[in-house]
């Protein structure tokens, strides 16, 4: 509603909306928040799956690398025997 000051018309300015904005703001920032949040989550436990498959790979070699050298063993204590009766 426009008013007059020393003759001269004024019109106050329309009141700026920022609530919604501020509001669509936070909105967005949490989502944002959550991406990240849920992406982080995702690539840790990635890693930590690979982590534990390459672990249990290794152990998986390091029996069987036990194994044959025990199977070598008993093969070389046999052999050991048999030229000892020769």
């Amino acid at each position: 509603m426009p008013f007059y000051l020393n003759g001269l018309r004024y019109r106050p300015r329309p009141a700026k909306r920022t609530f919604p904005w501020i509001i669509v703001s936070l909105l967005v920032i949490s989502v944002a928040g959550n991406v990240l949040q849920w992406t982080t989550q995702k690539s840790m436990q990635v890693r930590l799956n690979n982590a534990i498959i390459s672990s249990d790979s290794t152990l998986a070699a390091r029996h069987e690398a036990e194994r044959k050298i025990n199977k070598l063993t008993e093969e070389l204590e046999i052999t050991k025997e048999i030229q000892q009766l020769r």
